[in-house]
């Protein structure tokens, strides 16, 4: 049974519980993973990105703000490089983003 099938509460009863415990964590993260909603999340923080970016440009552009932008991208691409399977979620990420 997969975290997005609505009749599975695993997840939920783990975040019920608001454990302190990192192997139950870790348990709740692969079930995160399995169902990709942590790709899911970086790839609709790629879009919003570009949608800022293309708002920021149409209001006549702000460098330093797109550098902020960009700076806060970097802080999240280092964060998801210090995670498994990494490299399988950045490749479905560019062939997705193409």
């Amino acid at each position: 049974m997969r975290v997005s099938d609505p009749s599975d509460t695993r997840l939920l009863s783990i975040l019920k519980q608001r454990t302190e415990d990192i192997d139950v964590k870790r348990y709740a993260q692969t079930l995160l993973k399995e169902a990709g909603s942590l790709l899911y999340t970086r790839q609709k923080c790629a879009a919003l990105k570009q949608e800022i970016i293309a708002e920021i440009e149409t209001l006549g552009g702000n460098p330093p703000l797109l550098k902020i932008i960009q700076m806060l991208d970097v802080q999240l691409d280092n964060m998801v490089a210090n995670t498994p399977d990494t490299a399988k979620q950045r490749r479905e990420l560019q062939i997705d983003s193409a």
